[in-house]
């Protein structure tokens, strides 16, 4: 295959999984500089330990390698959704319909782009996987399994921080302005469940990546937050004595050392029983998030 060929080819790709976080040296380079703020190292320390790591080599697998699986392993999940029922566009991302297409009709663009990618993406998935497994043993997770990587963690981090800043700034801002239903209005207390649900919502609407609602219990007490390949992210914390406004990590001794009781997709689902109450009240926050960011 020719290289434009190839670009064209993974370029449909990611269009059909929703613009995912891929992985670039600009990108790893800031995750490594990062780490080595935070072990205390200086910038001619960290040169000078990257100079000698090249000498004695360091092999990964190449960036591109690592891009498209990504992108295929992401592809594979919604090619299965389309194969049980191909009339049915539940597999279809919902960023990305909310996108405009090239030829203007989107949920006839995503589905002309399944219909030629299905029968194909397994074996394109499982080949790069055995290729990359076989020249680096041991650096990639069992094939079904996400896969991750800390740039990806570094990356997704970065945006999501910023993010539910702006979520965790509205909410503050509608509730002092035009009040919220009963069971929010004492946020941030004893409203981390329909906080939790609400926010994972609207991340899992901007195609960033999958997050997942969080129930856990300790010593009688119950929290939620949420998580997503690897991370924590909690914007209720300071409830608790002693715990951040906003916690965007990887889960810390705290967070272990509560028992789950509960994971699934963060959805607002209709059925909730103070839907239409909730909903109005997202419909503020999230114009308020806009402003904050200059849209």
């Amino acid at each position: 295959m020719d290289v434009n060929r190839e670009v064209e080819q993974f370029s449909a790709l990611d269009a059909l999984v929703g613009r995912p976080i891929l992985i670039d040296s600009a990108e790893r380079c800031s995750e490594l500089i990062h780490s080595g703020q935070r072990a205390g190292l200086t910038l001619k320390e960290l040169v000078i330990g990257l100079s000698v790591a090249h000498s004695l080599g360091s092999p990964t697998p190449d960036y591109g390698d690592l891009n498209r699986l990504i992108v295929y392993q992401k592809l594979c999940r919604l090619a299965a959704g389309y194969r049980k029922n191909p009339s049915d566009d539940s597999w279809m991302p919902k960023a990305a319909l909310e996108s405009k297409s090239p030829g203007g009709d989107s949920r006839e663009f995503y589905r002309s782009g399944m219909e030629r990618f299905a029968p194909l993406i397994d074996e394109m998935y499982n080949d790069l996987h055995e290729k990359v497994d076989r020249e680096f043993p041991g650096y990639l997770k069992p094939k079904g399994e996400t896969f991750s990587h800390p740039g990806i963690q570094f990356m997704l981090r970065c945006s999501v921080i910023s993010i539910v800043q702006r979520f965790r700034a509205a909410v503050e801002h509608v509730i002092s302005v035009h009040g919220a239903p009963m069971h929010i209005e004492g946020f941030p207390s004893g409203c981390c469940g329909i906080i939790s649900e609400l926010m994972g919502d609207h991340l899992n609407s901007l195609g960033i990546g999958e997050f997942y609602y969080v129930s856990s219990m300790l010593d009688g007490a119950s929290h939620a937050w949420l998580e997503v390949d690897g991370l924590v992210v909690d914007i209720i914390a300071d409830q608790f004595p002693g715990r951040p406004r906003i916690y965007v990590d990887k889960p810390d001794a705290w967070y272990l050392s509560w028992q789950e009781q509960s994971r699934h997709p963060a959805i607002h689902y209709a059925s909730a029983f103070f839907y239409s109450e909730e909903r109005q009240f997202m419909d503020r926050v999230v114009p308020a998030m806009a402003k904050m960011n200059g849209c």
